[in-house]
């Protein structure tokens, strides 16, 4: 272990001197590390605020590392055999790199439960009686951070409101998650839509009251909303993680299937008696 740690650390080195062979560190340290790094980073998303801020930072240091060890070997080979030509090829793998390397980072801090680390600057929407806390509007971060807040208090409600047409994916995960790790039951109000269903369904019993409507609509082909920002991605990954929550909150396949067959631009309205008999909803 120690004599793999030492040549580790001599690799390092080496890099950072610009002593490696041209080739090596261009295709293997800047652009085969910088891919394996994007691979685990696309694992991350979603985690926690701690993992997330580490990864972020882990990965300003490995960039700075990679930059400068791949200057140094540019500027030996530009005086040596490779000429101008390997020099500048090396100045432009670096700009894709660090480019490649900032959206990564923005599309990390973006995907999970992340209002601690950014500031975010809608409104608040939560409004909290003694047995309830009610989310109206656009489903945002700042309504994950203030939940968040209020669980971490004496807050006695037990039960979410939602009149909402949807909003952040990311945001309504977190709500989810936290809804159902309470045991919040959830009510419809008015309206849940889109991203808002993820909120619902967290919810035992989930109910509605009468007149109210509940829509569902698969994403949108290429950019996922999220808060006012688009993340673009693989959309059908997306779905999947999506798919297997709201499977492993009872609904059936055939009902997601209707779900994810309708349109972004449209919503499919079931009718209270197919959401009663789908298991959408459990409660009189």
């Amino acid at each position: 272990m120690l004599r793999v740690m030492r040549g580790i650390g001599l690799f390092i080195g080496s890099h950072w001197r610009g002593e490696l062979p041209f080739w090596v560190s261009l295709a293997g340290v800047l652009l085969g590390l910088h891919a394996a790094i994007a691979l685990l980073l696309h694992g991350l998303r979603g985690d926690g605020g701690v993992v997330v801020a580490t990864a972020v930072v882990l990965q300003v240091v490995i960039l700075i590392w990679q930059c400068v060890g791949m200057f140094r070997a540019a500027d030996k080979s530009f005086q040596g055999f490779g000429g101008a030509q390997f020099a500048a090829l090396s100045y432009v793998a670096i700009l894709l790199v660090a480019a490649s390397t900032v959206y990564q980072i923005a599309g990390l801090l973006a995907s999970g439960p992340v209002a601690r680390l950014t500031p975010v600057s809608e409104p608040q929407s939560l409004i909290v009686t003694a047995d309830s806390i009610e989310i109206e509007g656009e489903i945002t971060l700042r309504q994950f951070s203030e939940l968040e807040r209020l669980l971490s208090g004496t807050t006695a409600a037990r039960r979410l409101v939602l009149n909402s047409e949807g909003g952040s994916i990311a945001a309504a995960r977190g709500i989810a998650r936290l809804a159902q790790n309470a045991g919040f039951e959830t009510l419809v109000d008015g309206r849940c839509f889109s991203a808002c269903t993820l909120v619902l369904m967290a919810g035992n019993p989930r109910t509605m009251t009468p007149g109210s409507r509940i829509g569902f609509h698969r994403y949108r082909t290429g950019a996922i909303e999220r808060g006012g920002h688009q993340l673009y991605g693989d959309i059908a990954e997306e779905q999947a993680k999506d798919r297997s929550y709201l499977q492993a909150r009872g609904l059936s396949d055939d009902f997601l299937d209707r779900i994810y067959d309708a349109a972004p631009e449209e919503m499919w309205q079931p009718s209270e008696a197919e959401l009663r008999q789908a298991g959408v909803l459990t409660g009189g």
